[in-house]
């Protein structure tokens, strides 16, 4: 009996492991003959100075590039498509539907991948300088009729700005989504936060950063505010702040300048800086790829946007855009193997008492339902010792036994769940998701 079980232990330990190996092994195929940096040569040579200045991705992992100006261009793998907008173009954001809603100078454009249809509300709009799309499917705009939203159904003045919009020094400009549905919109010098019962204004001084430039405002996967100076990060979470300075004095030839950033899985911030290049912050080291080592040759990015697959896209000034990731870019995916790829990711890690599984975007535009993809936890010998499938409340009152609950259900509009995991032994364990595999330690 003894060599039985330890026979069927080995078979288990050798399954789950040749099945992680065969979703990374197919990962690293598909990356092996292309190399870490990729340059995407757009062919806008119409104007001196047409910088991609946003990057959105849609499901099928196209990037849609708004090159200021009039151009909306198209990558797929390594095949450029260009669409010459009828207006002028400021913002572009890609909905849940995959429609793209065009900030212009006229007022509000909707691209369906073939044409542009004027899509002005009632609402009479002169222009539209920024779009968002929150986690509701709202479309959001920054206008000169002020902020207003639109539920898919009726378009709403949420607020006119009608005093902040007085100084003509304090342009606003910048509008962002985060995942408590906040909605913040700032000008060059401060901002404003719009939650469901209040407004409240702000200025870079309340973060310790006085006669900064407000260059940009992001919100991370677990609803942190980063603001973006010239040369500064600042995370603006409910009850702190922090500020940030990446070490510059490698860099001696051009005075660099932050433009964007996005986040990862694990929730590092990869840092887009004109003249300076790429940089990776994960909370406490910085990592820096620069034209001196590594295969960049251009470090002009204006925007930056990570793709599901680990593909970062740097929009470069000259209308062109670079692919990284590390190990090779991934292009040429088919969809069926866009599910394999993990769509989560788990935190604390190592945990002791919890782990949450947050789930990325992609997952929650889908509404990732737990009760039918199911949630287990595997040892590393392949046995199933959590299965919460049969206990998971889809109603949010929790897990009725063995104290597992979901803290926010994805149905709902929430994209977390929490774990209880204090019972278990100290060691390595996986989490699998429908068809999706990730990793942690419990300690």
């Amino acid at each position: 009996m003894k060599i039985a079980y330890s026979t069927k232990l080995t078979i288990r330990v050798i399954s789950l492991f040749l099945f992680v190996f065969i979703l990374s092994l197919k990962n690293n195929l598909q990356a092996q003959n292309n190399p870490e940096w990729m340059y995407f040569r757009s062919g806008i040579v119409t104007l001196a100075d047409a910088p991609v200045y946003q990057i959105a991705i849609d499901d099928s992992l196209n990037k849609w590039c708004l090159i200021y100006g009039s151009y909306l261009c198209k990558l797929k793998d390594s095949t450029w498509t260009t669409y010459d907008s009828p207006d002028y173009l400021y913002s572009l954001s890609i909905d849940k539907d995959g429609v793209k809603w065009l900030g212009t100078l006229n007022g509000l454009m909707k691209f369906d991948g073939e044409k542009f249809d004027t899509a002005n509300p009632e609402i009479p709009l002169k222009w539209v300088v920024s779009v968002a799309t929150d986690k509701f499917n709202n479309k959001w705009l920054l206008s000169d009729a002020g902020l207003i939203k639109y539920d898919n159904l009726k378009w709403t003045i949420v607020d006119s700005l009608v005093s902040e919009y007085q100084n003509e020094n304090h342009t606003l400009n910048k509008l962002v989504c985060d995942s408590a549905n906040n909605i913040w919109v700032a000008s060059d010098t401060f901002l404003i936060k719009f939650d469901s019962k209040s407004k409240s204004t702000y200025t870079l001084s309340d973060f310790g950063c006085p006669s900064n430039y407000i260059r940009s405002i992001q919100s991370d996967r677990i609803g942190n505010l980063w603001i973006m100076s010239d040369l500064k990060l600042i995370k603006v979470s409910d009850n702190n702040h922090q500020v940030y300075v990446p070490d510059y004095s490698i860099m001696t030839e051009i005075f660099p300048g932050i433009r964007n950033i996005c986040f990862d899985q694990s929730n590092n911030v990869w840092i887009a800086v004109w003249g300076f290049g790429l940089l990776k912050f994960d909370g406490t080291n910085w990592t820096y790829f620069t034209r001196y080592n590594s295969g960049l040759e251009d470090s002009q990015f204006y925007s930056i946007a990570m793709d599901k697959l680990g593909n970062i896209w740097l929009g470069l000034q000259w209308g062109d855009v670079y692919g990284y990731r590390k190990g090779g870019v991934l292009l040429n995916v088919s969809e069926n193997s866009l599910n394999n790829f993990r769509d989560f990711s788990l935190s604390p890690n190592p945990a002791s008492d919890f782990i949450e599984i947050s789930f990325s975007q992609n997952d929650i535009d889908r509404r990732v339902n737990p009760t039918v993809d199911g949630i287990a936890i595997y040892n590393v010998f392949g046995e199933k010792i959590i299965n919460l499938t049969p206990t998971l409340s889809i109603h949010g009152e929790g897990v009725t036994t063995r104290s597992y609950y979901s803290a926010t259900p994805p149905e709902s509009g929430g994209d977390k769940i929490r774990i209880d995991v204090s019972g278990l032994l100290t060691g390595i364990y996986f989490v699998k998701v429908g068809e999706k595999i990730g990793k942690f330690v419990k300690i």
